[in-house]
């Protein structure tokens, strides 16, 4: 199983180059599901994949 509950990242936080990354994702995929996950660049696919709890 692959979970998350309110995840937030922010990169450069406090400065003129702050970003939100990911606000409040919530996500859960069972064992055996597939899941593929779509966006443009900079979407933060790959920050939601480094922040899941496998």
């Amino acid at each position: 199983m692959i979970k998350t509950e309110s995840v937030n990242v922010i990169f450069n936080l406090g400065t003129a180059l702050e970003k939100i990354a990911l606000k409040e994702i919530n996500l859960m995929i069972s064992q055996g599901q597939f899941v593929t996950v779509i966006g443009s660049n900079r979407a933060g696919k790959s920050t939601l994949r480094n922040f899941a709890i496998v």
